[in-house]
């Protein structure tokens, strides 16, 4: 005979894919036995699920207290007592709020990522556009040197020829 460990296998041995009645459990039961009883049908192979349907039955009879809930994609399955199932109910809310913490950090991380990403893009533009300034303060500052050495050479020339003015005539 087949031991069962949840009330929705042992509904489904007896053709239920949904929590019925006792009134339709034992009106299914009987059906079943006896179509597949060895008497009304001597094959051996059917004559054994009528054992399956027995302890089916049995099971259903011994434990009413399960109480099961019908899932759209998976069938019936088992909740248990009332005090787990709060506590299930408890533990995927708690789930639920922590996944909902953990995207929302993660989303945070991300744009504290790309905040960053700016700011060190930023930065290295800032250094970028200092080293262009320093080269051009560094040009301007050599072109102003050759203009002074070029005035003094011409100051140096212009006072030389009007200390000696008959160098100029003589060329």
């Amino acid at each position: 005979m087949t031991t069962f460990t949840n009330r929705a296998d042992a509904l489904r041995v007896l053709g239920f894919e949904r929590e019925v009645s006792e009134d339709e459990i034992r009106a299914a039961y009987h059906t079943l036995v006896k179509e597949l009883h060895p008497d009304a049908d001597p094959d051996p192979d059917l004559a054994w699920q009528i054992y399956d349907i027995q302890a089916a039955y049995q099971y259903l009879q011994d434990h009413p207290e399960i109480q099961i809930t019908s899932r759209v994609a998976s069938g019936p399955q088992i909740l248990g007592s009332k005090s787990q199932i709060q506590e299930g109910n408890r533990r995927r809310k708690e789930a639920e709020r922590i996944r909902k913490v953990d995207r929302e950090a993660n989303r945070r991380k991300k744009e504290h990522l790309i905040e960053l990403q700016k700011e060190a893009e930023e930065r290295q533009k800032c250094l970028r556009e200092e080293e262009e300034a320093k080269l051009r303060h560094e040009e301007a500052v050599e072109r102003a040197v050759q203009t002074v050495r070029a005035m003094r050479a011409a100051k140096i020339i212009q006072d030389y020829l009007k200390e000696n003015p008959d160098d100029l005539s003589s060329q």
